[in-house]
């Protein structure tokens, strides 16, 4: 049982675990200035807790030691402590904001631009301002953050030439911030858009999703995106490059024209990447990556190599570092592992678990290990070794489980233990009609794998040329339909040993 004094539950504590050294260093010293605190007690607190950084665990840690420590009363008051606690917590929040601001130069300096434009400072503020549209003019980069920045900065401008009566201005003022403003706005429609609507295929009852019609459709995106087009020079390659960007991507969710919008989204960046910023290119990558899937998932086209080639590309490049500090999830490990071993590449696979494994939280690691190994057992033909990785298998995501039973059906397949088969497939049909977190589209995916093996195996059983022929026909053309490839290929293995047997017979007849 957790002893009730611990200190693991405030958010200031959780806060702090996840400050580095250098950062705990830097903190202190904003705690002990007097432009943010003044309170001695809060700066004594925060020395005692910062002597069990980083997971503050030790076991004579307690609320009463820290409060006498801090306060030199050895009378503990729970109420006075918590208030100590609070002061850091926000004092922590501020040094967070700082550190963003920090980070984001620009953002920075366009509110040091407003607070000049509102204290009558004129000469500062318009050093500053040229200053900034110089920086942003000379930046080559697409940058989405940009695009919201310039238009605050010409909100700045238009509120300043008003106040000073300087009529010229106003008009242009406000046509860049719009502008400016509308470029923004098409780029996260987008990818709300996309985001909502491939929820569709993973979850349940996901009602407002068909509600963003109503509000913008996709049509009104492209007209706005081609009447920007028409509108922008041609020799501002800039802003053309992002239009094009923002259209094909918009037209990848198109039925007929899909696929040849993510081939020019792909030579796009593939030939402009270094115009883009880090953020705006790991976007259009796993934007790519969610097309790809869900086009496998539907049947028309095979992307399996693309998936592989695009996780590739963004491990070469350090774009899974951007948001995560150097960590990988578990769901996003499983999804690089399977990319590479069902392209064959076993070399590039066992590296990336050497070289990553540790990215992954500490208590996924032996989870997430042996998955990869049990997938890759299976992919070698090791079916036996692959059944003991799957054994040690703790993990309950849902995305594992599935495909878990998927792999344990396909390994007794292999080995030929159709009693198991049959009990797998059984087992899998119950557990997919009656979990609630399975989105219905992953249903029919699922349920259309499981109708059409139970067939293949029936058929392995007892040969039909005939059916065997006209299943491998129904496969080639359905779409929604979990594991078409793996089941194509067993069923002409059988297709196959079936016309062998023939031969024989009428070579050999009895």
């Amino acid at each position: 049982m957790k002893n009730k004094n611990h200190l693991d539950h405030f958010t200031v504590v959780k806060i702090l675990k996840k400050f580095s050294q250098k950062e705990m260093n830097e903190f202190e010293k904003m705690i002990n200035s007097p432009f943010f605190n003044n309170n001695i007690v809060v700066s004594n607190l925060f020395k005692v807790l910062k002597k069990y950084h980083p997971d503050f665990s030790d076991s004579e840690i307690s609320k009463q030691l820290l409060f006498r420590l801090a306060t030199k009363k050895n009378k503990y008051n729970d109420k006075l402590f918590r208030k100590y606690l609070s002061l850091i917590n926000k004092l922590a929040e501020e040094y967070l904001f700082i550190l963003n601001s920090r980070s984001n130069l620009p953002a920075k300096e366009i509110k040091i631009l407003e607070q000049m434009s509102q204290r009558n400072t004129d000469d500062a503020y318009k050093r500053k301002l040229n200053s900034l549209k110089k920086l942003f003019s000379n930046k080559k980069i697409i940058d989405l953050s940009d695009f919201y920045l310039l238009h605050n900065l010409f909100v700045i401008e238009h509120n300043y030439n008003n106040s000073h009566n300087n009529i010229v201005s106003l008009r242009e003022c406000g046509y860049n911030s719009y502008i400016n403003l509308i470029y923004y706005f098409i780029f996260n429609s987008i990818s709300i858009i996309n985001q909502l609507e491939s929820d569709v295929y993973s979850f349940e009852d996901i009602n407002y999703v068909s509600n963003i019609g109503e509000i913008i459709d996709r049509t009104i995106l492209e007209n706005m995106i081609n009447a920007l087009k028409k509108i922008t020079s041609p020799k501002d390659k800039y802003l053309n490059l992002f239009l094009d960007l923002t259209l094909n991507d918009l037209k990848m969710n198109s039925s007929d024209s899909g696929i040849n919008a993510y081939r020019d989204l792909f030579n796009l960046i593939n030939i402009y990447q270094k115009r883009l910023s880090r953020d705006v290119l790991f976007y259009y990558m796993q934007r790519m990556i969610v097309f790809c899937t869900l086009e496998n998932v539907k049947g028309k086209y095979d992307l399996t190599k693309e998936i592989f080639e695009n996780y590739k590309f963004q491990f070469k490049n350090n774009l899974f570092t951007l948001y995560t500090s150097d960590k990988l999830d578990f769901l996003n490990f499983r999804l690089i592992i399977n990319s590479a071993l069902k392209n064959n590449e076993f070399e590039w696979a066992e590296e990336f678990i050497m070289d990553n494994i540790n990215k992954v939280k500490e208590d996924s690691r032996t989870n997430i290990l042996n998955y990869a190994k049990a997938v890759m057992c299976f992919y070698k033909n090791e079916f036996t070794e692959s059944l003991n990785f799957i054994s040690n298998i703790k993990h309950e995501l849902l995305p594992i489980t599935l495909d878990m039973y998927i792999l344990k059906i396909k390994i007794f397949y292999r080995l030929g233990y159709l009693d198991s088969v049959r009990s797998q497939t059984d087992s899998f049909r119950h557990f997919i009609k009656n979990n609630k977190l399975i989105s219905e589209y992953h249903k029919v995916t699922l349920l259309n794998f499981l109708k059409f093996f139970k067939t293949i195996l029936r058929l392995s059983v007892k040969a039909d040329k005939i059916r065997l022929n006209e299943v491998i026909d129904q496969i080639k053309s359905s779409k929604d339909t979990k594991e078409r490839k793996w089941m194509l290929e067993i069923a002409e293995e059988l297709l196959l040993r079936n016309n062998q047997n023939s031969n024989l017979l009428r070579k050999f007849p009895a």
